[in-house]
């Protein structure tokens, strides 16, 4: 899953900050504010559906697509 920003549609999207206590309590289920890098929009997109918690996903671009690391 590719997270888009709704405005623009760019996919340079990152976390934001949680400013209230709700969006807080939402994050513990996965419902996460983000901001677009592009545009400045924040908004909020759940990013765990329960088909996907078996499977790893890269932190900073969310894909399921991993490599390994050279050593």
């Amino acid at each position: 899953m590719r997270l888009a920003c709704p405005k623009c549609g760019s996919t340079n999207v990152r976390y934001a900050h949680m400013w209230t206590a709700a969006e807080r309590l939402s994050s513990l289920v996965g419902i996460r504010p983000l901001r677009c890098r592009e545009c400045k929009t924040r908004f909020s997109k759940r990013l765990w559906n329960l088909s996907d918690l078996p499977y790893a996903r890269c932190p900073k671009c969310w894909n399921f697509r991993l490599s390994y690391w050279s050593t």
